[in-house]
């Protein structure tokens, strides 16, 4: 493993790189050995820096027991470099003397014996919770925010990419404009097709195809992190304070990721939830909607029937600020509709109402030819899932030999339609927040057809992201803004049809 072998620019940043360069050598050396191995993470930063230290540490002891181990380990690392070394040894000499200072006053003040005073100090010392904080940012975004269900389906099959704008990327309110391909004329033969087949001539009904835009109203969603000059210096000025400085790669190999993610979650609230709480839609103009979104959503009358009809042109035409196709449950009866799926009910009665569910985009037999259909489900479905529906009926007794999870993924054997994933995300259940005050009344299942061919897409999800930026807003103040951005636009419907809703607002 090659050092560094020449110290330039800032010695924060050097110490943080030295530090990776030998914990990660160290890892990948003993992963090649077939050794246990620890590469650096924001999980196990704080381990791996207190094992860093301790080698550090002897290496900066002759007298220590482990000093010929951990100058010829990290000397071989290093590939020899003095200069390299003499930075770990640094390090070394300076928590050598803080150790042996802090645990003399442990020790003084709490009758600690020697050792333990040590060890005390030690824990203390790499424990730093400047390194803390920034070690577990990325923790936090992860625990504290919704999966990307939605967001990372599209991304996945194709079904997001980047759009013009209207007004540019930087504003914080834009709109989306997505090209849509209109064919007019028919397939008809030239009138009385008395001329040769050579002789070109332009029937009154010809063929035209012209494009037109719907707009779906785009936001810049940001997310800022500050740090005033007095943080920065304790996180990452290696002449005022060593630990943070070694957490120097935390601040800026984990806090993009972490404040990227978080944003991602914000988009996945906008396209299941739309902008505010009706989220409507205006033809050619713009609209708020998320896939979720009220006024969006069609509702025939045969909707809460055994089998309720798919939706026509009349339909649709009849009702120009409509974009997907409701229905609701009929077999599937839970005791409440305000909580999670009720469990208590034969699984078999929710295996009809998903196969109501397909029913309709195989009524409507139009060609999206996806790579799959996308069933998202809310995550109480868990427990209904991996159940065997109840016994057969007509030849005897018996059960089903699939849960009804497996039985709705091999639906597709007749080929009749796609493949089926099903993905949960919270967001579908009863009482999930919407991210604006509000909850969802029902739980919801989500039928999209997604790896559409481009000119054949029901459903994309428009994005253009922003390089992240660090900018200092305020000199005088000394304060450093860390911003990750995204110009979202939530779902765009490129054809009426292409999503469908089941709603469980019918209870036994």
């Amino acid at each position: 493993m090659k050092g560094i072998k020449k110290i330039n620019g800032n010695s924060a940043t050097q110490v943080a790189e030295q530090f990776m360069v030998s914990a990660n050598a160290v890892a990948e050396q003993n992963r090649q050995r077939g050794e246990k191995y620890e590469f650096v993470s924001a999980a196990n930063a704080r381990a791996v820096l207190k094992k860093m230290i301790q080698t550090s540490m002897a290496l900066a002891n002759p007298a220590s027991p482990n000093h010929g181990m951990a100058f010829n380990a990290l000397k071989n690392e290093f590939d020899g470099s003095r200069e390299s070394l003499n930075v770990i040894e640094n390090i070394g000499s300076h928590y050598l003397s803080e150790t042996h200072r802090v645990a003399s006053i442990i020790a003084k003040n709490s009758g600690m014996a020697p050792e333990a005073a040590l060890d005390s100090a030690m824990n203390s010392l790499a424990g730093n919770p400047v390194f803390d904080h920034f070690g577990n940012l990325n923790l936090l975004a992860a625990q504290l925010y919704e999966e990307q269900t939605f967001v990372e389906s599209f991304l996945e099959s194709g079904d997001a990419f980047a759009v013009p704008t209207e007004g540019g990327t930087g504003l914080d309110k834009s709109r989306f404009r997505a090209p849509i391909e209109q064919v007019t004329g028919s397939a008809k033969r030239m009138n009385g097709d008395i001329n040769p087949h050579n002789n070109i001539l332009d029937d009154n009904n010809r063929t035209q195809i012209s494009l037109f835009n719907e707009f779906k109203d785009a936001e810049t969603l940001d997310t800022v992190f500050s740090i005033t000059q007095a943080q920065r210096d304790q996180a990452l000025g290696y002449e005022k304070a060593v630990s943070p400085a070694l957490a120097g790669f935390i601040l800026q190999n984990r806090y993009f990721g972490a404040s990227i993610k978080q944003v991602m979650k914000l988009a996945e609230l906008d396209f299941v939830f739309g902008q505010d709480q009706r989220a409507n839609y205006i033809p050619s103009v713009g609209g708020t909607y998320g896939i979720l979104s009220p006024d969006i959503q069609l509702q025939l009358a045969s909707w809460n029937q055994a089998q309720p009809v798919v939706a026509n042109y009349a339909n649709w035409n009849a009702n120009p600020t409509k974009l997907i196709q409701k229905i609701q449950n009929f077999y599937y009866e839970p005791t409440s509709t305000s909580g999670p799926l009720d469990i208590g009910v034969d699984p078999s009665l929710m295996y009809k109402d998903i196969v109501r569910l397909f029913n309709l985009p195989a009524q409507q037999n139009v060609n999206f030819t996806p790579k799959s259909w996308k069933l998202y489900v809310p995550t109480s479905w868990y427990a209904l899932a991996v159940q065997y529906p109840g016994t057969q009926t007509g030849g005897g007794q018996g059960t089903f030999n699939k849960q009804l999870n497996e039985m709705v993924l091999t639906a597709t054997q007749g080929k009749i339609i796609g493949n089926i994933e099903i993905l949960p995300s919270s967001l579908l259940n009863a009482g999930a927040s919407t991210g604006f005050g509000g909850t969802n009344a029902y739980n919801y299942m989500v039928l999209v057809a997604q790896g559409c061919q481009q000119e054949n897409k029901p459903v994309i999800m428009p994005g253009q992201t922003a390089v992240p930026t660090i900018v200092s807003e305020n000199v005088s103040a000394q304060i450093m803004n860390f911003r990750a951005q995204y110009l979202f636009g939530g779902p765009m419907f490129m054809h009426y049809g292409g999503a469908f809703i089941m709603e469980f607002s019918q209870a036994a």
